[in-house]
Protein backbone atom coordinates (compact mmCIF):
# COMPACT_ATOMS: atom_id res chain seq x y z
CA UNK A 1 0.00 0.00 0.00
CA UNK A 2 1.40 3.38 -1.02
CA UNK A 3 1.70 6.17 1.53
CA UNK A 4 -0.34 9.33 1.05
CA UNK A 5 1.18 12.81 0.99
CA UNK A 6 0.38 14.29 4.39
CA UNK A 7 1.59 17.78 3.40
CA UNK A 8 3.66 17.92 6.59
CA UNK A 9 6.51 20.40 6.75
CA UNK A 10 9.50 18.79 8.49
CA UNK A 11 10.51 20.75 11.58
CA UNK A 12 7.37 22.88 11.60
CA UNK A 13 6.80 22.44 15.34
CA UNK A 14 10.30 23.71 16.08
CA UNK A 15 9.78 26.61 13.70
CA UNK A 16 6.58 27.51 15.56
CA UNK A 17 8.45 27.56 18.85
CA UNK A 18 11.19 29.71 17.34
CA UNK A 19 8.63 32.16 15.96
CA UNK A 20 6.76 32.57 19.25
CA UNK A 21 9.46 32.12 21.90
CA UNK A 22 12.68 33.07 20.19
CA UNK A 23 14.56 33.95 23.40
CA UNK A 24 14.64 30.46 24.94
CA UNK A 25 14.81 28.51 21.69
CA UNK A 26 18.23 29.49 20.40
CA UNK A 27 21.30 27.64 21.60
CA UNK A 28 25.02 28.25 21.29
CA UNK A 29 25.45 26.65 17.82
CA UNK A 30 27.58 28.36 15.17
CA UNK A 31 24.54 29.57 13.18
CA UNK A 32 22.16 30.28 16.08
CA UNK A 33 22.70 34.04 16.29
CA UNK A 34 22.35 34.57 12.54
CA UNK A 35 19.29 32.29 12.33
CA UNK A 36 17.65 34.11 15.24
CA UNK A 37 18.34 37.47 13.59
CA UNK A 38 16.89 36.34 10.26
CA UNK A 39 13.80 34.85 11.86
CA UNK A 40 13.16 38.03 13.86
CA UNK A 41 13.57 40.11 10.73
CA UNK A 42 11.42 37.87 8.50
CA UNK A 43 9.13 36.20 11.06
CA UNK A 44 5.95 37.89 9.77
CA UNK A 45 6.78 36.80 6.22
CA UNK A 46 7.34 33.23 7.39
CA UNK A 47 4.02 33.27 9.24
CA UNK A 48 2.25 34.64 6.14
CA UNK A 49 3.78 31.89 3.98
CA UNK A 50 2.75 29.22 6.50
CA UNK A 51 -0.80 30.57 6.59
CA UNK A 52 -0.94 30.51 2.78
CA UNK A 53 0.40 26.97 2.78
CA UNK A 54 -2.19 25.87 5.35
CA UNK A 55 -4.99 27.42 3.28
CA UNK A 56 -3.84 25.64 0.13
CA UNK A 57 -3.51 22.33 1.99
CA UNK A 58 -7.06 22.67 3.33
CA UNK A 59 -8.41 23.36 -0.16
CA UNK A 60 -6.49 20.50 -1.80
CA UNK A 61 -7.28 18.00 0.97
CA UNK A 62 -11.01 18.49 0.36
CA UNK A 63 -10.53 16.73 -3.00
CA UNK A 64 -8.83 13.54 -1.79
CA UNK A 65 -10.80 11.51 -4.35
CA UNK A 66 -8.53 13.03 -7.03
CA UNK A 67 -5.36 11.59 -5.49
CA UNK A 68 -3.30 9.22 -7.65
CA UNK A 69 0.12 7.58 -7.43
CA UNK A 70 2.62 10.33 -8.19
CA UNK A 71 6.30 10.08 -9.00
CA UNK A 72 7.51 13.23 -7.25
CA UNK A 73 10.33 14.06 -9.68
CA UNK A 74 9.10 13.57 -13.26
CA UNK A 75 11.92 15.43 -14.98
CA UNK A 76 13.79 14.33 -18.07
CA UNK A 77 16.58 12.59 -16.13
CA UNK A 78 13.96 10.21 -14.71
CA UNK A 79 12.55 9.11 -18.07
CA UNK A 80 13.75 6.47 -20.51
CA UNK A 81 12.60 5.41 -23.94
CA UNK A 82 11.49 1.80 -24.21
CA UNK A 83 9.87 -0.22 -26.97
CA UNK A 84 6.55 0.65 -25.28
CA UNK A 85 7.28 4.38 -25.20
CA UNK A 86 8.54 6.78 -22.55
CA UNK A 87 8.45 5.58 -18.93
CA UNK A 88 9.40 7.10 -15.61
CA UNK A 89 12.18 5.50 -13.56
CA UNK A 90 13.49 6.10 -10.02
CA UNK A 91 10.27 5.86 -8.00
CA UNK A 92 11.80 6.40 -4.55
CA UNK A 93 9.81 9.62 -3.97
CA UNK A 94 6.42 8.22 -5.04
CA UNK A 95 3.33 9.05 -2.98
CA UNK A 96 -0.43 8.98 -3.37
CA UNK A 97 -1.14 12.67 -3.89
CA UNK A 98 -2.92 15.09 -6.19
CA UNK A 99 -1.67 14.73 -9.79
CA UNK A 100 -0.38 18.29 -9.55
CA UNK A 101 2.49 16.97 -7.43
CA UNK A 102 3.96 15.82 -10.73
CA UNK A 103 2.37 18.39 -13.00
CA UNK A 104 3.44 21.67 -11.34
CA UNK A 105 7.00 21.52 -12.68
CA UNK A 106 5.86 20.55 -16.17
CA UNK A 107 3.26 23.33 -16.21
CA UNK A 108 5.96 25.88 -15.39
CA UNK A 109 7.72 24.91 -18.61
CA UNK A 110 4.63 24.50 -20.77
CA UNK A 111 1.18 25.64 -19.54
CA UNK A 112 -0.57 23.78 -22.41
CA UNK A 113 0.24 20.56 -20.55
CA UNK A 114 -2.80 21.20 -18.31
CA UNK A 115 -5.23 20.93 -21.22
CA UNK A 116 -3.41 17.89 -22.61
CA UNK A 117 -3.47 16.15 -19.22
CA UNK A 118 -7.19 16.87 -18.75
CA UNK A 119 -8.09 15.65 -22.24
CA UNK A 120 -6.18 12.39 -21.72
CA UNK A 121 -7.28 11.61 -18.16
CA UNK A 122 -10.56 13.46 -17.65
CA UNK A 123 -9.06 15.05 -14.52
CA UNK A 124 -9.01 18.85 -14.36
CA UNK A 125 -5.80 20.45 -13.14
CA UNK A 126 -6.52 22.21 -9.83
CA UNK A 127 -4.86 25.64 -9.55
CA UNK A 128 -4.66 25.50 -5.75
CA UNK A 129 -2.77 22.19 -5.91
CA UNK A 130 -0.31 23.59 -8.47
CA UNK A 131 0.28 26.59 -6.21
CA UNK A 132 0.69 24.30 -3.19
CA UNK A 133 3.42 22.21 -4.81
CA UNK A 134 5.20 25.27 -6.20
CA UNK A 135 5.25 26.77 -2.71
CA UNK A 136 6.30 23.44 -1.26
CA UNK A 137 9.16 23.11 -3.75
CA UNK A 138 10.39 26.60 -2.92
CA UNK A 139 10.45 25.74 0.78
CA UNK A 140 11.86 22.26 0.15
CA UNK A 141 9.09 20.60 2.18
CA UNK A 142 8.42 17.78 -0.26
CA UNK A 143 8.28 14.43 1.46
CA UNK A 144 10.66 11.68 0.38
CA UNK A 145 9.64 8.16 1.22
CA UNK A 146 11.84 5.27 0.15
CA UNK A 147 9.38 2.69 1.53
CA UNK A 148 7.23 3.30 -1.53
CA UNK A 149 9.91 2.45 -4.07
CA UNK A 150 9.27 -1.28 -4.29
CA UNK A 151 5.48 -1.42 -4.00
CA UNK A 152 4.82 1.45 -6.40
CA UNK A 153 7.29 0.25 -9.01
CA UNK A 154 5.85 -3.28 -8.92
CA UNK A 155 2.31 -1.93 -9.33
CA UNK A 156 3.28 0.17 -12.34
CA UNK A 157 5.25 -2.62 -13.97
CA UNK A 158 2.37 -5.06 -13.40
CA UNK A 159 -0.17 -2.69 -14.99
CA UNK A 160 2.18 -1.65 -17.79
CA UNK A 161 2.36 1.64 -19.63
CA UNK A 162 2.31 2.72 -23.24
CA UNK A 163 -1.09 4.03 -24.30
CA UNK A 164 -0.24 7.68 -23.75
CA UNK A 165 3.50 7.53 -24.29
CA UNK A 166 3.28 5.84 -27.67
CA UNK A 167 1.05 8.65 -28.94
CA UNK A 168 3.51 11.39 -27.92
CA UNK A 169 6.58 11.47 -30.12
CA UNK A 170 9.59 13.74 -29.64
CA UNK A 171 10.38 15.38 -32.96
CA UNK A 172 13.35 17.58 -32.27
CA UNK A 173 14.52 17.58 -28.69
CA UNK A 174 13.16 21.02 -27.83
CA UNK A 175 12.26 21.84 -24.25
CA UNK A 176 8.58 21.42 -25.18
CA UNK A 177 9.31 17.95 -26.58
CA UNK A 178 11.13 16.91 -23.40
CA UNK A 179 8.24 18.24 -21.34
CA UNK A 180 5.74 16.31 -23.46
CA UNK A 181 7.76 13.14 -22.88
CA UNK A 182 7.64 13.69 -19.15
CA UNK A 183 3.88 14.38 -19.19
CA UNK A 184 3.35 11.21 -21.20
CA UNK A 185 5.01 9.25 -18.42
CA UNK A 186 2.87 11.01 -15.78
CA UNK A 187 -0.30 10.29 -17.77
CA UNK A 188 0.72 6.66 -18.14
CA UNK A 189 1.14 6.36 -14.39
CA UNK A 190 -2.33 7.85 -13.83
CA UNK A 191 -3.95 5.63 -16.47
CA UNK A 192 -2.24 2.48 -15.22
CA UNK A 193 -4.03 2.77 -11.90
CA UNK A 194 -7.54 3.46 -13.22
Amino acid sequence: MALTDDFAIPGRDQLGVALTDNRSYWGPGPFAARAEQLLRQHGPDVETALARYDGLVAEVARSAERFVVTHGEPHRANTINTSNGVVLIDWDTALVAPPERDLWMLLAEEPAIAEDYTSRTGIDVQTAAVQLYRLCARSRCTQRNSELRTSTAKTLVRHGTGSASTSIQSAGGTRFDRTRKAIAAVVNAALALR
